[in-house]
């Protein structure tokens, strides 16, 4: 098996692993996450990735990826193989890493856009709903709540992350083994409030939405155990109110919000 680049492992790290997921990652492995330079996922990713190779963790961080997805193929493909379905392409004038998936699995639920016309795009899963997407575009989109929100003008990526990534929060909800349906009730109507709240934040605090809507995220698929992980349960916990904190200038709902998800999910699980 050939070694896997830093250059893949960044781009994997990048493409498959949820801010969420990625501070999972580097608690597992005993790397504080705040001290790791960067301030946004990719210039994280890059300084996990230099971190672990100064301090001989490299293959380390290779194996944890491994095992959180197995179906990615990590490996620099062989030259001229055949049937390779890869993440990047080739562009004409230089050749850049692979990363193959392998099988029907797909881990995330972002998909990166085009750059047109200046505006670069990202949308999360917004199957089933009316979107319009581009520089003036309008639309409105009706939940099953009976709350309808109207979009227009130039989007940000955070707030349809934000969306996509709570309606999965929703849907995790529902599963939940431990709760009954009234706490999954109340459950639902905290996210709902919480989603609410995040479509309000400014672009510029768009990076700090996303980690709540994750880490909540996280926090809900932890729960979804049988027998939930307590401690990683209240690990997960407190970073979500410490990224709610974060908008307690502009939002403070937020964290309200946050607080008491965590509460319910510690109460009960």
């Amino acid at each position: 098996m050939s070694e896997s680049s830093p250059t893949i492992i960044r781009d994997a790290l990048v493409n498959y692993f949820s801010l969420g997921e990625l501070r999972t990652l580097c608690f597992d492995l005993g790397i504080d996450y705040e001290d790791l330079e960067g301030g946004n996922k990719q210039g994280k990713t890059l300084a996990l990735v230099q971190y672990a190779q100064r301090h001989n963790r490299y293959p380390d961080l290779v194996n944890a990826i491994r095992q959180a997805r197995p179906h990615l193929n990590l490996d620099a493909p062989a030259a001229g193989a055949a049937g390779s379905q890869t993440a990047t392409s080739h562009s004409a004038s230089q050749s850049t890493p692979k990363i193959i998936v392998q099988g029907d699995y797909i881990a995330g639920d972002k998909t990166a856009g085009d750059q047109v016309s200046g505006d670069k795009i990202v949308t999360g899963n917004i199957s089933g709903s009316n979107v319009a997407i581009g520089r003036g575009a309008t639309a409105t989109s009706q939940t099953s709540t009976g709350d309808t929100y109207n979009f227009s003008g130039n989007f940000s990526g955070a707030i349809l992350n934000v969306n996509a990534t709570l309606e999965n929060v929703t849907q995790t909800i529902g599963a939940l083994p431990w709760a009954d349906d009234e706490t999954k009730a109340e459950l639902e109507r905290l996210v709902t409030q919480l989603q609410e709240q995040l479509q309000q934040i400014p672009p510029e605090k768009e990076e700090e939405a996303e980690a709540v809507a994750e880490l909540t995220e996280t926090l809900l698929d932890n729960a979804n155990k049988e027998k939930p992980n307590k401690q990683l349960l209240q690990i997960t916990g407190e970073g979500l109110k410490q990224a709610a904190k974060n908008l307690a200038a502009i939002a403070p709902d937020v964290a309200k919000i946050a607080g008491t998800i965590v509460a319910t999910i510690l109460t009960l699980a």
